[in-house]
């Protein structure tokens, strides 16, 4: 029966990754259009494509082994990667962003979910560990995207296309992209309220990663972190870095050590 559900999370993947490949048209635009200064550079997002393999690769030898796992978990493994093709469709339409950040955080809530429900760290089972890894991995950047997520929902305006002259809509986009990119890579030093929502995000996961609890969770936030505007430079951003890295430490003390 386990088996049914790894093929759930393997058909749920394959239903994200179409989304993408079909609807995903103005993802980065949107990003950069609707940009947090928390926002993370443009190549901290390369990490989809560890997510994507490592739940293919998870799901395929689940699936094989028929891995006896908690079937609940795997469920709400499933329902975070649909709720991920449902965010893709509704940023990439670009008028329903607070709905799109609504969206994000539930599938961060559900991806969490499955983290408690399996507690494969505190099994000790290499089998669980590896297996459930991609998603430690999926809810660690889940907290960073739906933070970002919804600092653009609240923050974002209507652009004015009339304030630019261009011929075509594409052309003011570029235009417009472009004056965004200039600005922000002249910003290279940290800004208060980046630095002030980074360090809330780094107490905030790396007292999940105890909670859980789940070393390998703070993974990609310290991504997130190393990849910020102002780092290495700024001091804050390495007191986040330093959280993360003990939150981790002390989960992974939790599991082998004190073993609760």
């Amino acid at each position: 029966m386990t088996g049914v559900f790894w093929g759930l999370l393997l058909s749920s993947l394959a239903l994200s990754v179409f989304t993408l490949g079909v609807w995903g048209r103005h993802i980065g635009e949107s990003a950069a259009r609707y940009r947090v200064s928390w926002q993370p550079d443009g190549r901290a997002f390369s990490i989809w494509w560890l997510l994507y393999t490592t739940t293919l690769a998870a799901a395929i030898v689940g699936l094989a082994l028929h891995a006896a796992v908690d079937q609940d978990a795997l469920l709400l493994w499933s329902g975070t990667w649909v709720l991920t093709a449902i965010w893709v469709i509704l940023f990439d339409n670009q008028r329903q962003l607070v709905l799109a950040a609504l969206v994000l955080l539930a599938a961060f809530g559900t991806s969490l979910c499955a983290l408690l429900l399996q507690q494969a760290w505190p099994s000790h089972s290499g089998e669980q560990i590896l297996l459930f890894a991609p998603l430690s991995l999926l809810s660690g950047w889940l907290l960073v995207a739906s933070s970002v997520g919804v600092g653009s929902a609240l923050t974002c305006a209507r652009p004015q296309f009339d304030e630019v002259a261009a011929q075509r809509e594409v052309d003011l986009r570029i235009y417009e992209d472009a004056t965004r990119d200039a600005i922000f890579a002249r910003r290279k030093e940290a800004t208060t309220v980046q630095v002030v929502v980074v360090v809330v995000l780094a107490l905030v996961g790396g007292c999940l990663a105890f909670a859980v609890p789940d070393p390998v969770f703070v993974s990609p936030l310290l991504w997130a972190v190393v990849n910020q505007r102002g780092f290495p430079r700024s001091l804050s951003l390495w007191l986040a870095f330093a959280i993360l890295v003990a939150g981790g430490v002390v989960a992974a003390v939790r599991i082998f050590v004190w073993e609760f």
